[in-house]
């Protein structure tokens, strides 16, 4: 009795490789789109959630807390760097509104640090706009007042927003470039210290 072997032919083959290909390019975009998107958002979280360290340290220490931009992980960078990693630390201003911060020295000065995310990350101060309604993911307009650019942010001893630079609030988009869709975050601090963010267009 003969036995019969059934393959794929050449013709087959290709076809099928072909298929996979399509499949493949139109695939790889759209996973590669997610995954900016996830990134945007977490972008966003991390530095919300170090807001968030910086005043609750600054409760509980009753001391002025203070977080920067930071690449060398011991001093402030320029108010251009926010995107390049952060530092949180605990600062020896003598007042809330004194200028700059004063890392002192001792090795608990600084509390935490967060590198650099993405090479792709941005985060820096929004501009002074209104954001139309459909533009926001909650579908309610925003007006984002506007922001003197600062290399770092106080919390006084209580908790509350330092006044630096004339600023009673504080403005920052954190987004991944490339990002789509509501991915973009504007992170606000107001004049309590309490953080918000909302998501918006990526542009």
């Amino acid at each position: 009795m003969r036995s019969y072997h059934r393959g794929f032919t050449l013709i087959e083959l290709m076809i099928t490789l072909a298929v996979l290909a399509i499949v493949i390019s139109i695939a790889i975009p759209s996973f590669n789109e997610q995954i900016r998107n996830n990134k945007s958002q977490a972008f966003g979280g991390d530095f919300a959630s170090a807001l968030n360290y910086a005043r609750t340290e600054s409760i509980k220490r009753a001391r002025r807390v203070s977080i920067c931009p930071s690449i060398d992980k011991a001093t402030c960078a320029t108010a251009t760097d926010w995107a390049k990693g952060w530092i949180v630390f605990v600062d020896s201003a003598a007042t809330d509104s004194a200028t700059p911060p004063v890392l002192a020295a001792g090795t608990d000065t600084v509390l935490r640090y967060w590198k650099q995310a993405d090479r792709m990350a941005v985060l820096g101060f929004a501009p002074a706009k209104t954001v139309a309604a459909a533009k926001v993911k909650t579908g309610r307009a925003m007006t984002i007042p506007a922001t003197t650019a600062v290399n770092f942010v106080r919390f006084t001893s209580s908790g509350l927003l330092a006044a630096i630079s004339g600023n009673t609030s504080i403005t920052f988009e954190a987004k991944i470039t490339g990002c789509t869709g509501f991915n973009t975050s504007v992170i606000s601090i107001g004049v309590a210290g309490l953080i918000s963010t909302d998501y918006i267009l990526c542009e």
